[in-house]
């Protein structure tokens, strides 16, 4: 969790424009927000993205998940027929429909 931080706050600031945010970046958006900077983390973010282009970073890992299997074993019917879900209508009364009119009522 914690090192997530560092990057999105990284991320964060190239976001708002700055394409190549420092650590004291790093540290003003972290301590904006009340969280305790471990030097160590921080460092470690800037020695791992050292002259790497972060957007290839990014795709990268895009390809590593697309290889990751999720597990879960069946991933449809057993019978090999697709199942497509009906979208469930649901019908909204129109003013005309909710009035007592029809129930034989009259208030005035």
């Amino acid at each position: 969790h914690t090192k997530m931080r560092y990057l999105a706050a990284y991320l964060l600031a190239q976001a708002g424009g700055n394409n190549n945010p420092t650590k004291s970046d790093i540290e003003d958006i972290l301590n904006s927000l009340d969280i305790e900077i471990d030097n160590a983390q921080l460092d470690s973010l800037f020695t791992n993205i050292e002259g790497k282009n972060v957007e290839e970073l990014i795709e990268a890992g895009r390809e590593k998940l697309s290889n990751v299997s999720l597990g879960g074993g069946s991933s449809g019917p057993s019978t090999g027929a697709a199942v497509e879900a009906e979208p469930e209508v649901v019908k909204t009364p129109t003013p005309e429909e909710s009035s007592d009119d029809g129930m034989g009522f009259s208030f005035f």
